[in-house]
């Protein structure tokens, strides 16, 4: 009777050894020298979303203070604690921003799980001039034409109204210190209005105040394009070299 509960025992131990899921994967250092800047951001690109040039990616957190849940453009240099895990139904990467809010992303298979926590771990350890996507040529070519007839002009063009309903509100937004949204919004103005001055150089500083100051400099480097001979176009140029010196 007692060999046979050992053995009912025993088979029990056995078999939930076997379902159990196996321990939470954390990246490490080595991932470094397997997986490229590139092929890290095209991994984090298919499973999720990246914003403005690939600096910072949007994901849905939730808070570590009340548990309310909340989406929010993040850059890769916050992202302080990145693992996988898998559920057997399910694999998921899970990762902290600098303030202990914690995002679960889910992905198909643990493979996949795997390979997304590698990437975020890879991007989250990359310099930041490293991260930034160069500018398409094509679209430089048309922004410098734009540009070269925006200063021929001796009149220039009033902002039409449909950008100047954005910079209200982006106005009001970075005003309330909700810069990503602010950001967006100048974003949509200069949809509208490429050659609007004014416009990229706000959006410029709203952006080295989340600290992607990739995009600010190419942002300023507009700026400057369009206004060479703007009285705090030195000003303009020395914040750019200020930018740069903080992208190492």
């Amino acid at each position: 009777m007692c060999l046979t509960r050992y053995i009912v025992i025993g088979l029990c131990v056995l078999l939930t050894s076997c379902v159990s899921p196996p321990p939470p994967y954390h990246p490490n250092q080595s991932v470094k020298s397997q997986i490229s800047i590139t092929q890290a951001r095209e991994i984090v690109r298919k499973n999720t979303t990246l914003m403005r040039v690939g600096t910072a990616v949007k994901i849905n957190f939730k808070s570590h203070k009340d548990n309310s849940k909340f989406e929010e453009v993040v850059s890769f240099r916050d992202l302080v604690k990145i693992g996988s895990h898998s559920t057997g139904e399910h694999s998921s990467v899970w990762v902290y921003n600098k303030d202990g809010d914690r995002a679960i992303l889910i992905t198909r298979t643990d493979a996949e799980a795997k390979n997304l926590a590698d990437a975020l771990y890879v991007l989250s350890k990359a310099p930041m001039n490293q991260l930034c996507i160069p500018e398409d040529p094509s679209e430089q070519a048309k922004f410098e034409e734009a540009a070269r007839q925006y200063r021929t002009q001796s009149v220039k063009p009033v902002l039409p109204e449909e950008a100047w309903k954005y910079k209200v509100q982006a106005d009001t937004t970075a005003g309330q210190k909700q810069y990503d949204d602010a950001i967006d919004l100048y974003g949509n103005a200069l949809k509208v209005a490429p050659w609007w001055p004014e416009g990229h150089f706000n959006r410029a500083l709203l952006m080295s105040n989340v600290q992607d100051y990739c995009s600010a400099v190419q942002e300023m480097k507009r700026y400057i394009l369009l206004a060479p001979n703007a009285p705090d176009a030195r000003k303009a140029q020395d914040q750019v070299y200020q930018w740069e010196v903080q992208m190492r």
